[in-house]
């Protein structure tokens, strides 16, 4: 089967026949439920720690495990990484649009850590422009 690796950031996309699956490279928690964005793409993610957060979806009783929630990859990926016990995501590295959605989708889940350093991002970008 044809496999093919990008790194992004900390975050290793791997594309194949199956779904493509990403992982926070520092994170040893097996990944048992997948999320698929807006756009197609197919999260790995961990049941325990989604279940920190109260305003994620249900978590599925099926066997299947999916969730599919409404944002796009990028935009999770950034939220995910929030989510993990790892070095936060540089947010000064993201364009401002998907800042604002990361922000969005942070405050939707209620990920404290992350809406808290989207607001500060968001703030230094809006010094800059004056």
């Amino acid at each position: 089967m044809a496999m093919w690796a990008v790194q992004v950031g900390r975050i290793i996309i791997i594309k194949s026949r199956r779904p493509a699956f990403t992982t926070v490279k520092e994170c040893t928690l097996k990944v048992d439920i997948r999320i698929v964005s807006s756009d197609s793409i197919t999260l790995g993610a961990h049941m325990q720690t989604l279940a920190f957060f109260k305003n994620f979806p249900s978590l599925p009783k099926s066997e299947d495990k999916v969730i599919n929630l409404e944002e796009g990859a990028e935009v999770l990926q950034v939220l995910l990484r929030f989510m993990h016990n790892a070095r936060e995501p540089d947010l000064g590295q993201i364009p401002f649009p998907q800042l604002f959605s990361v922000a969005k989708a942070a405050e939707k889940y209620l990920v404290y850590s992350a809406m808290e350093r989207c607001k500060i991002q968001m703030e230094c970008a809006c010094f800059y422009l004056i």
